[in-house]
């Protein structure tokens, strides 16, 4: 018969060998956490034990998944001044980068000495490898060379097109649904808005499908949405940390509902892929359809070099990657125009001036919007939807003046050189006036200073088809609607919500009908 203090001395069994396990695995972790800092004690930096999805006291208590401001405190603490900080964990040796001499050799001069390392960027691998997670120059290659023509002008234009046609059904929305009068969105609904918009547009110009996602009698769009939206939030994060253990993996796939999502979006990027081969199998010489995965699968069956699995795999990060950069960036924009009325007044003001009785923008409208352009690439180096890049050296290489051995991980801070004091006036300050300074704008983008999209070989190759439909998005938007910020920051302040990319956390926006 079990008794209570059978139990309970069960319980203290367990608990005592629990502890004894730990202080082992910690006496063990601290030697080999000591070995790993003598290998780089000479770069100047700081230690600890783990690198985890979230803030673990002592093991994990500053540098985690999504904070960037434990970095930037690092950097002001460890660094030399240099712009160079070494973290030390159980691991390995993380290298952090932000000095512009270091990033032009990491990016160009010596970008044959990295790769991107497996056990980061297989996250990214739910179908097979992709463009984005090609570790080494010659399997980047072979995808860039299929993936750089599905983003042609055409494409460009034809998004352009479908971003003003799918922000009008939002407009629409917004406007019936309150009678055209002003309304007031938090946070969470704004997050949603802006993902429901480019969802529908990376479904028509991505994929060549509308998922109907203005429709509110569509179960199927919202179910779309919300697997996309779950595939972002914490299936690559599952991908990340228990992607090499299949039965933690499985678990952990189940208990989020991840393995559901990624159910939803095979399906719809497997009938895609096959309509696609369809037509151009049955006109090839007429083929003329302007989406991504259109000029993706016409431009495989040309070159040859991609399995359907990864032109799947290609076509899954073009749409995740697409959609949660656009959306995060686009909520940051309207919470610094909402922040700042005059600039939200110029942009207006610039808008209806090119495009007067809202007139709809498209491709070529762009070129005549400068300030609001440099409204958005002043919120994009405020607020970066990735943080941080990170490579890993395949041979020993020299790094500015420090000697960086084989196999450790470098990673480039995004954030801190967006917003370094060097680099920039007034760095914490929303300027959209620098990006005026067209000298500036072009030589920013150009020298190691404005990261948000990365640089050299491996920059984001949707960078254009991002600021194209955040511009015609905005400015649709801005057309019908003055936004003003409810936040009392001194009391409510807007703060960022860490995760694989960087979202406005607490946003509270009043939303008034204009004109």
């Amino acid at each position: 018969m079990i008794t209570l203090q059978f139990l309970l001395n069960l319980c203290s069994y367990f608990i005592t060998a629990g502890i004894v396990i730990f202080l082992l695995w910690f006496l063990y972790a601290t030697i080999i956490l000591y070995i790993n800092y003598k290998k780089l004690a000479h770069i100047p930096g700081h230690f600890q034990y783990l690198f985890a999805p979230f803030r673990i006291p002592l093991l994990a208590p500053r540098i985690y998944l999504g904070n960037f401001e434990g970095i930037e405190k690092a950097f002001d603490e460890f660094s030399d001044g240099n712009g160079v900080l070494r973290m030390s964990f159980v691991r390995g040796n993380t290298v952090m980068i932000k000095n512009k001499q270091m990033l032009k050799e990491f990016f160009v001069t010596k970008q044959s000495s990295f790769e991107k390392p497996e056990f980061i960027y297989s996250m990214f691998e739910m179908f097979g490898q992709n463009v984005l997670s090609a570790p080494d120059v010659s399997d980047w290659k072979r995808h860039h060379k299929v993936a750089h023509p599905a983003f042609s002008i055409d494409n460009l234009q034809y998004m352009c097109e479908e971003a003003v046609e799918c922000t009008d059904l939002l407009v629409d929305r917004w406007i019936n649904s309150h009678s055209g009068k002003s309304f007031e969105l938090k946070d969470d609904e704004i997050g949603e808005a802006m993902s429901t918009v480019t969802v529908e547009v990376l479904g028509r110009a991505g994929l060549k499908v509308s998922f109907g996602m203005f429709d509110r009698e569509d179960s199927h769009a919202e179910e779309f949405k919300n697997a996309v939206n779950l595939l972002v939030s914490k299936g690559l994060l599952v991908q990340r940390f228990f992607g090499k253990n299949p039965f933690l993996y499985k678990w952990s796939q189940r208990l989020l509902g991840v393995d559901k999502a990624v159910s939803i979006v095979n399906r719809v990027l497997n009938n895609s892929i096959v309509d696609r081969k369809k037509e151009l199998e049955s006109d090839f010489g007429n083929f003329s359809k302007k989406d991504i995965l259109s000029l993706l699968v016409k431009a495989n069956a040309e070159e040859k070099t991609l399995t359907d699995m990864e032109l799947k795999s290609n076509s899954l990060i073009f749409l995740l990657a697409g959609e949660e950069t656009t959306s995060s960036s686009l909520q940051w924009v309207l919470y610094e125009l909402a922040k700042h009325p005059e600039y939200q007044k110029r942009a207006r003001e610039e808008i209806n001036s090119v495009l007067p009785n809202k007139a709809k923008p498209n491709y070529e409208t762009v070129q005549a919007l400068p300030f609001t352009t440099g409204v958005i690439l002043e919120a994009l180096r405020l607020h970066p939807p990735v943080f941080s890049v990170a490579k890993q050296t395949v041979k020993n290489v020299k790094l500015g003046d420090y000697e960086i051995p084989k196999n450790t991980l470098v990673t480039v801070f995004i954030y801190g050189v967006n917003r370094s004091k060097e680099y920039w006036k007034d760095p914490e300050e929303y300027q959209p006036d620098r990006f005026m300074d067209m000298e500036l704008r072009n030589k920013s983008q150009h020298d190691f200073t404005f990261l948000s999209f990365s640089m050299g070989q491996r920059k984001c190759i949707g960078f254009q088809f991002a600021q194209l439909e955040a511009c015609m998005i905005l400015v649709r938007l801005l057309q019908n609607f003055e936004f003003t910020l409810l936040n009392d920051e001194s009391k409510e302040k807007v703060r960022a919500m860490k995760n694989v990319t960087i979202r406005p956390a607490n946003l509270k926006l009043l939303i008034k009908p204009t004109k």
